[in-house]
């Protein structure tokens, strides 16, 4: 693990001491790793998640997604946040509305 991605998952556990859905590590691999794969683990993960967690797991990753410098790697996130939104609509068979930082707007 480099330096920033310690610096990051430590900065990302700090601010996250209780509930901790998505970690930062999980997070990067998804970013990293294969797109199929990554929509995958993530339509496994929102399977097992309540509604009131998949707003937490939203939020962190969109909490997360700030700490990435590379802008491939912004890019593959915002990727995966479209298909986290449709993976979404097709549980619960309507949009749902973004999430900002303390709650949903929209939807």
């Amino acid at each position: 693990m480099s330096l920033m991605d310690t610096f990051s998952s430590t900065v990302n556990n700090l601010m996250y001491a209780g509930l901790r859905v998505l970690s930062f590590t999980e997070f990067r691999a998804m970013v990293r790793g294969d797109r199929n794969a990554a929509t995958q683990a993530m339509s496994d993960k929102l399977d097992a998640l309540s509604p009131s967690e998949i707003r937490e797991y939203e939020e962190q990753f969109l909490e997360n997604s700030m700490l990435l410098i590379n802008p491939d790697e912004r890019t593959r996130a915002m990727e995966i946040y479209a298909a986290l939104k449709l993976l979404e609509y097709v549980r619960y068979g309507e949009f749902r509305g973004f999430t900002t930082m303390g709650g949903p707007i929209g939807g």
